[in-house]
């Protein structure tokens, strides 16, 4: 009974952030687009946006390199570092969030990972935030996952093909597009595979 309740309890610290980090994002956004800073959010508290909830501790954003010096600026007025004279990886003052920010030209992954583009390039304004699009997301992810290791990515290009009911070109123009039609067959064979073998 204990084990239940402590995973009780982690869920409802997880519902708590989620909840905060909803009311924290666009006080963030809006205080990007008051200093002209070329953003978009990215990362694990971009996917609700396309159906997918999944419990995140932090927000990501990419951030134009360019506008990297007014970034900096806004630290120990809007953000503290959350170690030492860091400078990627903040705290958010007004709510105690934990943010990371991501430069253009940076690679998803490791090396021969897709570079990231200006945000401006990749993104579409949603409910006042700039939001990294779901191609661009997906093909993001892919990178992430095949250059990064990251399985988690993985799994995430997997839900959101299902959540959104993609079809096998849906990322057709994007770098990853011959990768991501290989993942829609293999997410669909399992799901046909956890049907017909009845898992729960």
């Amino acid at each position: 009974m204990k084990r239940y309740t402590s995973i009780y309890k982690k869920y409802q610290i997880m519902e708590m952030i989620n909840n905060k980090l909803k009311l924290e994002i666009p006080k963030i956004c809006k205080v990007f687009e008051q200093f002209d800073i070329d953003y978009c959010l990215i990362g694990g508290a971009s996917l609700p946006t396309y159906n997918l909830n999944r419990a995140t501790e932090d927000v990501d954003f990419l951030v134009f390199v360019n506008d990297k010096q007014k970034l900096e600026s806004l630290i120990g007025v809007y953000f503290k570092p959350q170690f030492p004279n860091s400078k990627r990886n903040l705290i958010w003052n007004d709510g105690k969030i934990l943010v990371e920010f991501l430069y253009s030209g940076e690679v998803s992954g490791a090396t021969g990972g897709l570079e990231f583009k200006k945000p401006s390039d990749l993104s579409e304004k949603t409910d006042g935030m700039k939001i990294i699009t779901l191609p661009n997301l997906i093909q993001y992810k892919l990178s992430s996952g095949m250059y990064g290791r990251r399985t988690k990515d993985l799994s995430d290009v997997e839900e959101l093909i299902k959540l959104n009911n993609l079809s096998n070109n849906y990322c057709e123009t994007n770098n990853f597009r011959e990768d991501f039609k290989r993942k829609w067959q293999e997410c669909w064979l399992n799901a046909e595979f956890d049907k017909q073998n009845k898992r729960w």
